[in-house]
């Protein structure tokens, strides 16, 4: 008899339909708060009209809860990148639940591979149990990994064969923002997107920057690359904005520690 994963609830939200297991932390919030990260929503909806451009990468999309409302604010096209192939599935069913064609999507990583494209092994855990997949990444079961003991209760780490690219190899319409959310794996990508970068004038950068102490290495190199490629960062929480040195219309904002929220004038 074939494995069967558990059937997922829709949920009704003010950022869109989606499709979600009652087990998994994403899922979860959006069943019980209706929204998922709003003040990151208001964020990418102000970087995107100081510029021209109107399309969007989302890079490590898992289920769509950040693709999803951008795509239907219906500024421009959507592409969201995620490697694993069942919460892929979610994603275009996401899409498709809230008749979205212009969210596109990616069966595949991105980072900075050698040559582009190649395959490499991914985690690939059992999404019945799985509390969190979007806390999987390329970068699992590596030396740099320090969170993955209990995605695999049996011990076992499977994997499966992923598609592993670079933003560079791919042909794209023009950006306007890019958002990150890899688990560690966030200077890969800008790495394997300097000249998509670079043709289209620099383009506001969303990103995860845990506090957690395991992620300190990778978030030190991930702020210097930005530095060195001339950004200017700005820490929220656990968020990173990047704006370029280069455009002179910038989004202002504040970081609140008290309400851990962001504060725009």
């Amino acid at each position: 008899m074939p494995h069967m994963l558990p059937l997922p609830q829709i949920v009704d939200t003010p950022q869109g339909r989606f499709m979600v297991w009652e087990h998994e932390v994403i899922g979860q919030h959006l069943a019980r708060e209706r929204q998922w990260e709003p003040v990151n929503l208001e964020l990418a909806r102000r970087l995107l009209a100081l510029g021209e451009a109107k399309n969007v990468l989302d890079v490590g999309a898992n289920l769509g809860a950040f693709a999803v409302p951008i795509a239907r604010m219906g500024l421009g096209s959507v592409h969201a990148f995620e490697p694993q192939r069942i919460v892929f599935q979610q994603l275009c069913g996401n899409a498709f639940l809230n008749g979205l064609d212009n969210l596109v999507g990616y069966e595949m990583a991105l980072g900075n591979p050698p040559a582009s494209p190649q395959w490499i092994d991914f985690p690939d855990p059992d999404y019945a149990r799985e509390f969190n997949p979007g806390g999987l990444s390329i970068l699992s079961f590596s030396e740099h990994d320090r969170s993955r003991a209990t995605y695999f209760k049996d011990g076992s780490k499977k994997t499966r064969k992923v598609r592993y690219a670079s933003l560079d190899s791919l042909d794209l319409p023009p950006i306007g923002l890019v958002k990150i959310d890899v688990e560690g794996a966030e200077e890969l990508v800008v790495r394997g997107a300097v000249n998509t970068l670079v043709k289209n004038r620099f383009p506001p950068i969303l990103f995860e920057a845990w506090t957690a102490e395991w992620f300190g290495e990778q978030k030190k190199a991930l702020l210097q690359c930005l530095e060195d490629f001339g950004y200017e960062v700005s820490i929220a929480g656990e968020y990173g904005v990047a704006q370029h040195e280069s455009r002179t219309e910038r989004c202002s904002f504040r970081y609140d520690e008290a309400t851990k929220s962001m504060v725009f004038p």
